[in-house]
């Protein structure tokens, strides 16, 4: 639909969790065949820091909240540092 072809692309990323364990895999080992047979760099980014860059600037702490399947929640607190949202502390599970 956006007209791009793989030979367009210089890496890939891929959400490294917390998140369900089928889709982790699924994505871990797609993005893992396309950057080796594209021969370009595969990026590992958790998926609470993509929430949090999803998010406008404001003033005050973020907290990603999200389910990481069997009814259990994960979060972690971000501030905004030098243009966008930083990890304060580690994810609690």
């Amino acid at each position: 639909a956006a007209g791009t072809q793989t030979r367009d692309l210089s890496a890939v990323a891929v959400a490294l969790g917390p998140g369900s364990f089928t889709g982790l895999r699924i994505g871990l080992g797609f993005t893992k065949g396309l950057a080796t047979t594209l021969s370009i760099p595969l990026l590992g980014i958790p998926t609470l820091a993509v929430l949090a860059a999803a998010q406008p600037h404001f003033d005050g702490r973020l907290i990603a909240i999200l389910q990481a399947g069997r009814g259990r929640l994960c979060a972690q607190r971000f501030t905004w540092d030098a243009g966008g949202w930083a990890p304060a502390g580690e994810a609690e599970r």
